[in-house]
């Protein structure tokens, strides 16, 4: 059976959502750009962030250590993480370093994203099970 989210799920996420993006905006204030040759830190840095704690959600919601129900997991996944993290300004910055000819940068650039977006996941899922005692799936 295909999962229809209801009006209190769709608010769930719409709520984390908007505290993910804010968190997001809040980071990019404090971080800028300064310049064309800068590396813009603050979306790696929210991209990595994102990535671990979505890592450990899925971990607590695998494991089931922590009883979230569904809306709560969808609040923190889909919602908040979803919102935080900013692939599709990574998309824009790594086209204007394109247009720029900042080549190196971008290879960087790039290149620390993947690392960090894969490695957050998982450090964030093996550190968050290698915490919790063992207690199987239900």
């Amino acid at each position: 059976m295909k999962f229809m989210p209801g009006l209190r799920d769709c608010l769930w996420v719409g709520l984390g959502g908007a505290l993910g993006t804010g968190l997001r905006f809040v980071c990019a204030m404090a971080w800028p750009l300064t310049d064309v040759d800068s590396l813009p830190l603050a979306t790696l840095a929210v991209n990595v962030a994102g990535s671990v704690l979505i890592g450990v959600f899925a971990a607590l919601s695998m494991r089931q250590h922590i009883e979230f129900g569904a809306s709560i997991m969808m609040f923190l996944m889909v919602g908040f993480c979803g919102g935080l993290t900013t692939f599709s300004f990574v998309g824009l910055e790594s086209a204007q370093l394109v247009h720029q000819g900042q080549w190196q940068m971008l290879a960087i650039y790039l290149f620390l994203s993947l690392l960090g977006w894969l490695g957050g996941v998982a450090a964030g899922y093996r550190i968050t099970l290698a915490l919790m005692p063992n207690r199987p799936a239900s």
